[in-house]
């Protein structure tokens, strides 16, 4: 089922706006649906563009064709207290240590047509017991086709490269490129360069 809305273009013709569909997802005989919102983008005529799709699991997909904020948080509070919020939650009934507790995926094509996660903040409930809890945050990138954990920060310690891979880490000051440097490859560290 389909809900479309036209109105009046300035010259007096008629167009379609939007439109609300309703349908079957398409991928067995049962009874799964999507509920799927359409815009015209100026350009349609009466073939408005997807932009929003909520799944029958409840994923919900937004396409915008630009580089525009794709989601927009706005509070209009005046008080002290934070807002926007965005919150990621996990409703588990069952919660335990280690729980992955979110994820934040930065997804791109590589050369060859590919989805690849390039880098992701992952979340952990490193202890679930109460009056104890404890979390832990990752920063993971790709470093040579391989997901690599490059931040990790827990209850008792922040962690850079702890794969230990090849991997230099630098603070620049005002006036130094190279303020501090630890040399991954070849283990040592320097104050005011990058070599001894």
């Amino acid at each position: 089922s389909t809900v479309t809305f036209k109105g009046l273009q300035s010259g007096g013709e008629e167009s379609t706006l939007a439109q609300i569909q309703a349908s079957h997802d398409g991928t067995s005989d049962d009874e799964k649906g999507d509920l799927i919102f359409k815009v015209n983008d100026g350009s349609d005529g009466a073939s408005p563009t997807e932009r929003l799709r909520i799944g029958s699991d409840g994923a919900t997909t937004i396409t915008t064709e630009g580089n525009e904020d794709t989601l927009t948080l706005v509070s209009t509070s005046a008080n002290a207290f934070s807002g926007p919020t965005l919150s990621l939650y996990r409703n588990s009934s069952s919660p335990a240590d280690s729980d992955v507790i979110g994820v934040v995926a930065f997804n791109a094509e590589n050369d060859a047509d590919e989805i690849v996660n390039y880098s992701s903040l992952k979340g952990f409930i490193s202890d679930a017991s109460d009056g104890t809890e404890d979390g832990q945050l990752n920063i993971n990138t790709i470093v040579g086709g391989t997901s690599r954990q490059r931040i990790k920060m827990d209850s008792t310690e922040t962690v850079f490269n702890e794969e230990g891979i090849d991997l230099d880490f630098r603070v620049e000051s005002d006036g130094n490129a190279n303020m501090l440097f630890v040399d991954g490859g070849n283990n040592s560290v320097l104050v005011g360069a990058n070599e001894a």
